[in-house]
């Protein structure tokens, strides 16, 4: 999923927020140090910098692209209905806040798959099979809020430790 085109364009999505130093300056781009999506992820206040100022729909479309998940999936865990993605499509538009905290809660869940699964494969059979302990729902299913995303989190935490309950 995360790939040297999808790193790419979020280097260019962090050029368009800057920092500014406590002498009143603004601060070189953030990108400057080498930003990958890995990376991301572990730097909370940048992450946060990043979902405040949202992202444009040609990253999101990016990350789709390179992405093994349908545009249907991403609507659903994004909460972006599917007219308004298109419309998106067309136009370069800036998301909002809300939906750039989806992108990267959905991003964070697929990373943590992946490495407790060992594959992304393995993790998508994973991802689209009914759980007993969701209830009989699939995982993708919960990904729309996030307290379902937690839910999914802790459940790869435990099968990461070997607690299958």
């Amino acid at each position: 999923m995360i790939t040297a085109k999808v790193n790419e364009a979020l280097r260019k999505e962090l050029e368009n927020i800057s920092g500014t130093s406590s002498d009143g300056q603004v601060a070189e781009p953030m990108a400057a140090y080498g930003m990958t999506m890995n990376k991301l992820l572990d730097q909370k206040m940048l992450l946060l910098s990043l979902i405040e100022a949202g992202v444009s729909s040609q990253f999101f479309f990016t990350l789709v692209e390179e992405s093994s998940y349908s545009l249907t999936d991403w609507c659903h865990v994004t909460n972006i209905p599917y007219r308004t993605l298109q419309r998106y499509q067309k136009d370069n538009t800036m998301l909002k806040p809300i939906y750039t905290e989806k992108i990267f809660e959905f991003v964070e869940v697929v990373q943590k798959g992946v490495d407790v699964f060992g594959s992304s494969e393995k993790f998508e059979r994973w991802l689209y099979k009914p759980k007993f302990i969701f209830q009989d729902k699939r995982p993708i299913d919960l990904l729309s809020s996030s307290f379902g995303k937690e839910l999914v989190m802790t459940e790869l935490v435990h099968i990461e430790h070997g607690i299958f309950a």
